[in-house]
């Protein structure tokens, strides 16, 4: 768990510094699905493609299936 803590900061810090780091956004994005924060993904998945960046389309699909979207 606390790697998981270590990289979902450091995937943070990427994307501010980058906010066009769409790997850094997919990884995120999955960290958060795992942690069953869907709600949370689904924030970052909406935030990320405002910004013109895909996000991978099978995570994106797994995470309105677990929100029952």
């Amino acid at each position: 768990m606390r790697k998981l803590q270590e990289a979902h900061d450091q995937y943070v810090k990427s994307i501010n510094r980058d906010p066009k780091h769409e790997r850094a956004y997919n990884n995120l994005i999955n960290i958060y699905f795992m942690a069953k924060q869907y709600k949370k993904a689904m924030e970052f998945v909406e935030k990320a493609e405002s910004t013109g960046l895909k996000i991978n389309p099978k995570l994106k699909e797994a995470i309105r299936q677990a929100l029952g979207r």
